[in-house]
């Protein structure tokens, strides 16, 4: 499932070049540089933000930083057909970036799949995905290879992970219930403290998008309650050492689909989406401080980008800009003292999927290209710095 990231046509940008350094008229201080587009392949398959990661420490040019996704070929199981030019969900990978280039992809165990990766230390990462006799699971990784596997029954579909300095994860997706013809679909947490798992399924939500951690034992997710006539209101759960607390509805939401935290000292952004006129929806961010949540809603020509915090206050906004128009394109926006600067466009891209800062101020990038040949299966890698 690929999630839009959209800005609103009503927001200035700025086009940057690849290799350009622009400055935001918000801030003369701000500046972005990204590096040329690295084509993934022929053609590349990621499906959350959270497919791409960088261990902390060094710069976006000399840290390998991993990317999960399904590459080009691969073999279909019985029964399914693989199309030339479209890369199948047969072959998940592990691919290395060093300096916005791909290594050789790892290959993942025959059937298995990773959906979302997180890097705390060196070559050592955490993704989550499913492994060949279709479960849920947690796979540790060094150096792209899979050296452990905890499985997840209740993990029907992953949307995200974060993880602590001490590869202590949250993941956070869906569970799938068969009632007779009908398929429910319940909001699911699952933690990994030590070694020990720890499955929740939460029958009052629907889903779980987004997962944050503002400290080593602190986290936070945010989703949509569950209701059969699909009326839904925002959620957040906070955890501590990988267990929940209760449910907290956001009244006036209907959905949190992106989540960062270290907006400013003790707070997180949400963005999604709130109840418009007439049935319609609007955008809307939640400013959540602790048990407090303030809600904005935004105009219907912007809609809620993907976050990233690599350090307090200094924080970067990104996705697609007039998404499904002749005038879409991947943006980037840094943000200072709370407040977005004017977006800027990343040169020959159609989206920007996924970013990941070794160090704040130093970035590794995932984008679709503009008029790929693959449409959004055409992607590449690029790095980025910024000051703000």
């Amino acid at each position: 499932m690929r999630w839009f990231r959209m800005v609103g046509t009503g927001t200035a940008s700025l086009v940057l070049l690849t290799g350009a350094v622009v400055s935001s008229a918000g801030d003369a201080g701000a500046s972005t540089t990204t590096g040329p587009l690295h084509a993934v392949f022929s053609t590349f398959d990621s499906s959350n933000t959270s497919m791409i990661s960088c261990p902390p420490g060094g710069t976006g040019a000399s840290t390998t930083c991993y990317l999960v996704g399904a590459g080009p070929g691969g073999t279909p199981p019985p029964g399914q057909q693989a199309y030339p030019g479209i890369p199948s969900d047969f072959s998940y990978e592990v691919v290395p970036v060093t300096n916005g280039q791909v290594g050789p992809p790892v290959l993942l165990p025959s059937g298995d799949e990773a959906v979302s990766i997180v890097c705390p230390s060196g070559p050592t990462c955490v993704a989550v995905g499913r492994t060949g006799v279709n479960s849920g699971a947690f796979f540790w990784l060094d150096n792209g290879k899979v050296t452990k596997t905890l499985t997840v029954p209740e993990a029907s579909y992953w949307y995200d992970l974060a993880c602590g300095k001490d590869l202590n994860c949250v993941g956070v997706g869906e569970n799938y219930v068969k009632r007779g013809s009908q398929t429910l679909e319940y909001g699911m947490l699952a933690s990994e403290v030590g070694g020990s798992l720890s499955e929740h399924v939460f029958t009052s939500t629907s889903q779980f998008d987004a997962v944050a951690c503002p400290s080593a034992s602190q986290c936070v997710a945010a989703g949509a309650s569950y209701s059969p006539d699909y009326k839904t209101h925002g959620v957040l759960v906070d955890l501590t050492n990988g267990q929940p607390g209760p449910v907290r509805q956001v009244a006036g939401t209907s959905l949190l689909t992106h989540l960062a935290c270290g907006w400013e000292q003790g707070v997180c952004l949400a963005n999604g989406t709130a109840p418009g006129t007439s049935g319609g929806i609007l955008p809307a961010q939640v400013t959540i401080e602790g048990s407090k949540t303030t809600v904005s809603v935004l105009p219907a020509t912007d809609s809620g980008a993907s976050l990233i915090c690599p350090m307090v206050g200094r924080c970067l906004e990104f996705g697609v800009a007039n998404a499904n128009t002749r005038q879409e394109h991947g943006f980037v926006a840094t943000v200072t003292g709370g407040k977005a600067n004017p977006p800027v466009t990343v040169s020959n891209t159609a989206d920007i999927y996924g970013l990941s800062c070794p160090v704040a101020g130093s970035c590794v990038g995932l984008a679709s290209y503009l008029h790929g040949a693959h449409g959004d299966f055409s992607e590449a890698t690029f790095t980025l710095s910024y000051s703000s």
